[in-house]
């Protein structure tokens, strides 16, 4: 048999060119069931977003005590989100410095600029304000009027944490805040939130 040659029939021809047109077929199946997996996992995800609760500061004033004068600052933070946030938990700090503070980290217990607060739960749409001031220095009312200017200024800075239904972690939102003018803007780092 030695020099042999096989002699392809037709019908050998059609199943080489099926199979391949089937493997190819089957790649582009796969690849459309990906993209579809990849669409609904986005999608998934959008409405869970859309759906829960999100705790954030939407209000904000700075001002002075009348008893001192001590920098004093207000935040109004707000469930901008569809459900309930349960198991609310706030700490906050207020004090001049020179520098943007650290936020996310705990501040210690015996800081006296720095109050922590055990909020419950907050249903869609509702408020809660807070006010601090810096009990540590009296402040004259001379800190810069904008953000951007050198100098001490008055910081207000914290950490929320809570809940959301269905509990699948706890959740937060981490603000950084500086005097400019009669309100309070955001510092370069430290707002952030999951």
């Amino acid at each position: 048999m030695r020099g042999a040659t096989y002699a392809w029939k037709w019908t050998d021809v059609v199943m080489a060119v099926a199979t391949v047109a089937i493997a190819v077929l089957g790649y582009f199946q796969y690849q459309d069931l990906k993209r579809g997996g990849d669409d609904t996992h986005i999608l998934a995800t959008s409405a869970l977003l859309s759906t829960r609760a999100w705790i954030s500061v939407v209000g904000t004033g700075f001002g002075y005590t009348i008893d001192g004068p001590h920098a004093s600052g207000r935040i109004i933070i707000e469930n901008t989100g569809t459900t309930p946030a349960s198991n609310i938990h706030l700490w906050r700090c207020s004090q001049v410095r020179d520098t943007e503070p650290p936020v996310g980290d705990v501040p210690p217990s015996d800081n006296p600029d720095c109050v922590a607060d055990n909020i419950g739960t907050i249903g869609k749409n509702a408020t809660v304000t807070f006010n601090g001031f810096d009990q540590t220095q009296i402040t004259p009312k001379g800190l810069p009027a904008s953000s951007r200017d050198d100098g001490a200024h008055f910081y207000f800075w914290g950490r929320i944490v809570y809940d959301i239904y269905t509990k699948d972690r706890s959740h937060f939102s981490n603000f950084c805040l500086l005097n400019a003018g009669d309100q309070l803007a955001p510092c370069l780092h430290g707002n952030d939130a999951n």
